[in-house]
């Protein structure tokens, strides 16, 4: 079975070829239209000499080319190895090296692209790939360093979407999805395009970055039933008149992932929205959510439970499962795991167990009753005094406060060589930044924090350093690559 037919191929084949499978500004693509491109694609890969196994670096917008390059390659049998457009060209091609690329396709040649699919007369039919057959290289975030490839087979994609896209969240051909991070992030390329198209439904797409009025505008034109989306921007979409968040009644639910969802964002949403809002965690080495609330059961900084399919343990510093709600290194296990990273055998054997098991790098404890709550990244999880302390409990704290309308706490090494909270605050327009607020707040956090807990430095920021999928890059914050200049209050402490 090749994916692209497993996606396509079988909604052509049942019948439904005059259903809408994406919704793009130039207008509705139904599924035979786009089973035809893609097969034009293939040949024009094949034309280009791309053979079983090579791989293509796909850097384009979200789009009708986008779609056709990924299943154009899976159809032709090579792998896809998706990167960020907007990124400099050096960085397509340092990437186009590393992964040793047959063919790169970027916003500069898309044209050419375009033209060569729409008017190619030479289809090309999916190979019939092996079970050991690569569809996928997922790259790393690489918040540490150079982006690491995962490389998957077509089987992982297949079994997330029978576990998680059709089991847990119900996916039907009724569905329209419509999601705020781009498609060469895999969450969307699940979310948007493998999920609803696997299963009849269709799928929204825009090639610009996303922001609250576009896709306010978005939702009101398409009516979305199932919508993914990050806590940046559901923040800002919730700040929203409630009129423009109308657009969005709609849904069935919502998924949110890529970073904490807070507790007081999973409230507002749900006394606007009233549908569910799913938070879930995933990784590259797994392509996608292992780990999600259901529909029927949302709990606030809580995960929830297991994909059927899937299996967890935390981890402790010995490398022996810690107990019932200890904190530890999350490990996971299932059918879509990735086999290793392109050409780095000795951290693929660091992250990929013999015995199946993958290691995250998130810090989780783990209810009797299988609850996950996640506690930072294991690199963000500060040991102060020989206790953890996870940034996410202090940001929640301080996000309680009126004037907080954003927080970030990273660990800071004080003048005797101790890892101390260092907290960064975007404070709310009208908040006076002066002494009298960093006292309050220093009194806010003593009241609900012990003290190892309590931040020594706080920053005031206009704004958290993110990246592109709206992540806080703590990187930048705990070694003070700010283009502006620092000033440290510090209340009292107790």
């Amino acid at each position: 079975m090749n994916l692209v037919t497993y996606v396509l191929g079988q909604q052509v084949a049942q019948g439904h070829g005059n259903d809408v499978a994406l919704l793009t500004p130039e207008g509705p693509i139904t599924f035979d239209s786009l089973w035809v491109l893609c097969l034009k694609a293939a040949g024009a890969l094949a034309t280009r000499g791309v053979r079983r196994g090579d791989r293509v670096v796909i850097a384009l917008p979200d789009g009708l080319n986008f779609v056709t390059a990924l299943f154009g390659t899976l159809a032709v049998g090579g792998v896809v190895v998706m990167t960020n457009p907007e990124a400099p060209t050096e960085q397509h091609q340092q990437l186009a090296r590393y992964v040793g690329a047959s063919v790169m396709l970027e916003p500069h040649n898309a044209q050419q692209w375009q033209e060569q699919v729409h008017n190619g007369n030479t289809l090309v039919d999916p190979v019939v790939i092996d079970s050991q057959d690569d569809a996928f290289w997922l790259l790393t975030s690489g918040s540490t360093g150079a982006p690491k490839a995962a490389m998957h087979r077509h089987k992982d994609f297949i079994a997330h979407i029978e576990t998680y896209a059709k089991g847990v969240l119900g996916m039907n051909r009724r569905d329209r999805t419509m999601a705020v991070s781009k498609l060469h992030f895999p969450y969307a390329t699940g979310m948007n395009l493998l999920f609803p198209l696997a299963v009849g439904g269709s799928a929204v797409l825009f090639p610009q970055r996303a922001c609250a009025e576009e896709l306010l505008s978005l939702a009101g034109e398409h009516k979305p039933t199932i919508f993914s989306t990050v806590p940046t921007m559901t923040a800002r979409l919730l700040a929203r008149p409630s009129q423009e968040q109308a657009a969005f009644r709609s849904l069935r639910f919502a998924v949110s992932a890529g970073e904490a969802l807070p507790a007081d964002q999973l409230s507002k949403w749900n006394q606007v929205q009233n549908v569910p809002l799913l938070d879930g965690i995933g990784s590259a080495e797994m392509f996608h959510v292992y780990i999600t609330n259901r529909r029927d059961d949302v709990r606030p900084v809580c995960l929830g439970l297991c994909v059927p399919g899937y299996e967890t343990r935390v981890v402790g510093e010995d490398g022996r499962v810690v107990g019932e709600d200890e904190v530890g290194l999350l490990h996971v296990r299932g059918p879509s795991s990735a086999h290793g990273y392109h050409d780095d055998p000795e951290r693929s054997a660091r992250v990929f167990l013999n015995d199946g098991w993958v290691v995250t790098g998130d810090m989780f404890r783990k209810t009797a009753d299988g609850y996950h709550h996640y506690e930072g990244r294991s690199d963000d999880l500060l040991k102060v005094a020989g206790l953890y302390v996870s940034p996410l409990e202090v940001e929640a704290v301080l996000r309680e406060h009126p004037a907080v309308k954003d927080c970030a706490v990273v660990g800071h090494t004080d003048e005797q060589g101790l890892v101390k909270p260092r907290a960064f605050l975007v404070l709310e327009p009208g908040s006076k930044d002066g002494e009298e607020l960093w006292q309050e707040l220093g009194a806010f956090v003593r009241e609900r924090l012990l003290g190892y807990k309590i931040p020594k430095w706080w920053v005031s920021l206009v704004e958290l350093p993110r990246n592109d999928r709206g992540k806080v890059m703590r990187r930048i914050l705990r070694e003070n690559f700010l283009t502006t200049p620092l000033e440290t209050h510090t209340p009292g402490r107790a």
